[in-house]
């Protein structure tokens, strides 16, 4: 029987923003709204950059929150995109096979248990989003490029709730039961889960997909990078891999980009001129 959100135990601040986003968007009053956008600004300050006040207040009406327990899966590559998400507590890792086929087993991954997820690609702490890459323009979008695992909390095993009993405390403690402490402060064991906030398709492609433009740029790489001769035999985790570190830049006829002796910082791939 799956936990419900109330069971977990996390910091005040993400167990208030799983509180307001477990009712409906519908019911969500504009109070709820405020305190919503207060709360992701303060738990995932970049999630918000650049957006207007009606887009973010379109945002919080439509985002919700999830727990995963380590291990889960939150998709898998091959999978059809639904959600942009926002680690808020804990972590997670992104993997990619090395070829194509979603069911295909790689001997290099991390453990038995991972075969089929690919090999380890990056892992994502608090703050951090991911799975635009998988939406485009036309509506028309493209299965998922990685696997996506939750590593639970990753390190945050304890953490900090108001005692009750003391002055200015809250009222957590006591549904916990813990014992208090002389500043008002009581620190207990967490729950080994990552929480995210999920933003479904609909309102990422209208409140944040613009803003993306360049990031969308990630699917072009990779396939400039099929096409070439030195990376196209890749496996497809070494693309992906790449294609997140390539910077396009662009140069000026008659400017200079490297001189003979010069240290080597980076590798240059000519893709027009």
């Amino acid at each position: 029987m799956e936990k419900q959100h109330n069971d977990y135990i996390v910091d005040e601040a993400t167990r208030r923003l799983m509180d307001l986003t477990c009712t409906p968007g519908i019911d969500r009053s504009e109070n709820d709204i405020d305190n919503i956008i207060l709360v992701v600004m303060d738990k995932a300050p970049k999630l918000l950059d650049g957006l207007s006040s009606g887009n973010q207040r379109n945002l919080a009406r439509h985002l919700t929150t999830r727990c995963y327990s380590q291990h889960e899966v939150l998709f898998r590559q091959g999978d059809d995109p639904d959600h942009y998400y926002t680690v808020l507590r804990g972590a997670v890792s992104i993997y990619a096979l090395q070829n194509t086929d979603p069911t295909g087993a790689t001997d290099d991954s991390p453990d038995s248990a991972n075969v089929r997820d690919g090999k380890f690609l990056v892992q994502l702490p608090p703050g951090a989003s991911f799975g635009e890459l998988s939406f485009n323009a036309d509506s028309n979008h493209s299965k998922r490029n990685a696997g996506v695992i939750s590593d639970g909390s990753h390190g945050q095993t304890r953490v900090q709730i108001s005692n009750p009993l003391m002055p200015g405390g809250g009222v957590e403690d006591s549904l916990i039961g813990s014992g208090g402490s002389s500043n008002g402060i009581t620190e207990i064991e967490a729950s080994n889960i990552a929480v995210l906030l999920l933003i479904p398709e609909y309102a990422y492609m209208q409140e944040m997909f613009p803003r993306h433009t360049k990031k969308h740029q990630t699917n072009d790489k990779i396939a400039f990078l099929k096409k070439s001769i030195i990376f196209g035999h890749w496996p497809m985790d070494q693309l992906v891999k790449m294609a997140y570190a390539m910077k396009q830049k662009v140069y000026q006829k008659g400017i200079v980009l490297a001189r003979q002796g010069n240290r080597a910082d980076f590798v240059s791939i000519v893709r027009k001129g």
